[in-house]
């Protein structure tokens, strides 16, 4: 099955190294830089997973025509991920770096600019023709530029049968009017709709949200409390199966992901969210951005004799 994922690119890079002085001309410390790490972050996490996941993955971002620019191209075509990519003139491809001594962070430097973004003719050019070819398209926004235009995708996506699930951020969920599928985290939903203090008012809010946006469901994550799936007036708790929760660092990319791919496999949307949530399960035990793996999926799907 092919999916189309379209979203900001967002590279995180580090840095590690000790530090035994300050620097002569300011007080702060000099690292002296041994090990240096670069990870795909932001959409491009999401287009991993699904390739790891064993998807048919087409990744659409904006990427500067610069050295992070290739180095992260590199990286995502070596985890056979097509690539269309926007690289708009002066654009400088987005970077987290940070800098670690001794386990511990020192500072963080960003480098982006979010007022470049795309036309609509490139997001045709891209994306809209030919989006034909994708079984589904997966929505992943960071408030970083790239989702332009969704309104037009999404209206075009639906009117070839194709699937389309959305990572929100903002807001305004206006954008991703008539999408299926939409995975909010509780501090991306409260933003929207304003307080969710009890189960009564948080239940009611999702209800008139999933109208408001035309969506089929509503995916709401919740950290280590796992998640509630909302469809058709119906409500789904499903808490998490982590022991231990180490680290919630892209969960929800593994969620959106794992969904994905659980519907790809012909579940109907309530197992889809039982697997995502599981395998999502697996990936909160480790430390770090841990991208989900196809036998980690595979292993759950057996041991509940799905496969």
């Amino acid at each position: 099955m092919s999916v189309a994922v379209i979203g900001d690119l967002i590279i995180d890079e580090y840095l590690y190294g000790e530090s035994n002085r300050l620097s002569p001309e300011a007080p702060v410390p000099i690292v002296n830089i041994s090990d240096t790490n670069m990870i795909a972050g932001g959409a491009a996490n999401v287009a991993l997973n699904l390739s790891s996941l064993g998807m048919d993955v087409t990744f659409v971002a904006l990427v500067g025509n610069d050295r992070n620019g290739d180095r992260i191209s590199e990286i995502l075509e070596s985890n056979n991920i097509s690539l269309r990519l926007i690289k708009p003139d002066n654009y400088k491809t987005i970077t987290k770096l940070r800098v670690y001594s001794s386990g511990q962070q020192m500072i963080r430097a960003d480098f982006e600019d979010t007022s470049i973004s795309p036309t609509e003719d490139d997001i045709k050019k891209i994306l809209i023709d030919g989006i034909e070819a994708f079984n589904y398209l997966v929505i992943s926004d960071y408030q970083k530029g790239s989702i332009k235009y969704s309104r037009e995708v999404i209206k075009v996506a639906k009117s070839h049968g194709l699937e389309i699930i959305v990572d929100p951020k903002g807001k305004s969920f206006d954008k991703y009017y008539g999408a299926s599928f939409i995975t909010p985290n509780l501090k991306e939903l409260e933003e929207f709709v304003g307080d969710i203090s009890s189960k009564e008012i948080l239940r009611t809010k999702l209800h008139s949200f999933a109208e408001d946006i035309n969506c089929k469901g509503v995916i709401l994550t919740m950290s280590e409390k796992g998640i509630l799936y909302y469809e058709n007036g119906k409500f789904t708790d499903f808490p998490t199966n982590a022991q231990e929760v180490y680290d919630v660092t892209g969960a929800g990319d593994v969620v959106i992901s794992s969904f994905t791919k659980a519907l790809s496999c012909n579940n109907d949307n309530i197992s889809a969210v039982k697997i995502a949530n599981n395998v999502a399960g697996i990936s909160v035990k480790h430390i770090g951005n841990y991208v989900a793996s196809l036998d980690d999926f595979n292993t759950w799907m057996i041991n509940q004799n799905v496969l």
